[in-house]
């Protein structure tokens, strides 16, 4: 199978990070599917890109077998709220231009993860023209997620990015939530994002949408063996 996955956050090799998304590209790849990537050329926490990305929009590299297009992300993504979101709206805008003008071949599904929301509009147009299924992983509720703890409050652009949210949902093939398992302390918030997905998944009720919960398990196998390493010491 050959997936193209847009991610604006997929790691570096020698990023720090989550890097879940790197781990499960790998192991596909080693299983024999090809797995091509769009991603940002800034880091999630970075407030310029590397040096060589200046002066750049388009990079192409190779990161354990898989071929990753690196993408033009504003330098102003760390610097406030409209700086953030210029930095999604230019990814957006330059992942766009590389999946329909750069990556090449044919792919037998679009793998799209946020947050940002914003790559789902390209996933969405790259979607419709190469007349592929869409994938849409939701790594966090946006904007609920920003309407609850306050950082968003401007009721006209909370009611667009409500409007932009629903369009998203409904034009996917299948939408994924990723939840926790691992952290007990996650109880509540399972339970409140369970609400909201039986709420979006009713409004959208349709034998062409479909919604899915996908529970992400924390522990690797370095995991395990640190507790096993630490039950024996006690």
């Amino acid at each position: 199978m050959r997936i193209l996955l847009i991610h604006q956050y997929f790691l570096e090799v020698d990023d720090s990070g989550g890097s879940r998304w790197n781990e499960i590209s790998k192991s596909w790849t080693d299983l024999g599917h090809e797995v091509v990537v769009i991603a940002g050329m800034m880091h999630a926490n970075g407030f310029e890109k590397r040096d060589y990305y200046k002066g750049k929009y388009f990079v192409t590299r190779l990161q354990n077998n898989i071929k990753v297009y690196r993408t033009h992300v504003s330098e102003s993504y760390n610097s406030g709220f409209f700086g953030r979101f210029w930095g999604y709206c230019s990814f957006m805008l330059s992942s766009l231009w590389a999946g329909l003008f750069i990556v090449r071949g044919k792919y037998d599904l679009i793998l799209v993860t946020s947050p940002p929301l914003f790559v789902g509009v390209t996933g969405y147009i790259l979607s419709r023209l190469k007349r592929i299924p869409l994938i849409f992983e939701i790594r966090d509720l946006w904007p609920e997620s920003a309407i609850e703890t306050g950082v968003l409050t401007n009721k006209w652009f909370i009611n667009l990015s409500l409007a932009f949210e629903s369009f998203i949902y409904k034009k996917c093939k299948i939408n994924e939530y990723n939840l926790d398992t691992y952290t007990n302390e996650l109880t509540e918030i399972r339970s409140y994002c369970n609400n909201i997905l039986r709420d979006i998944a009713f409004t959208y009720s349709s034998t062409q949408y479909k919604f899915d919960v996908i529970f992400s398990f924390k522990t690797t196998e370095k995991e395990k063996k640190i507790k096993e390493d630490k039950n024996s010491e006690a």
